[in-house]
């Protein structure tokens, strides 16, 4: 959420998913009150799927310390598939 806001106050496309309805309603409204054109996506990282070399920057914050290992090595497989290169995972 917070993160969302603060690049795209910085003029970056941002795409942010979270499985929290209470926390995509939030993001939502503080970015129509800023202004903010941001990709708000209600879904599962598990489940969500984006086209190869989707992002320049990937970033999780706060996410990955919910799964266990076998999931978390298959998010961060698939969120390599999904920066384009020479893009980065933070």
């Amino acid at each position: 959420g917070r993160n969302s806001l603060f690049i795209a106050e910085r003029g970056f496309k941002v795409t942010a998913i979270d499985i929290d309805k209470d926390k995509i309603k939030v993001l939502k409204e503080k970015s129509k009150d800023l202004g903010l054109n941001v990709n708000i996506i209600l879904g599962d990282i598990k489940k969500k799927k984006f086209p190869s070399e989707s992002f320049d920057v990937i970033i999780s914050n706060a996410v990955l310390h919910f799964f266990n290992r076998g999931d978390i090595s298959n998010i961060i497989k698939e969120m390599k598939l999904m920066t384009k290169k020479m893009g980065l995972m933070l």
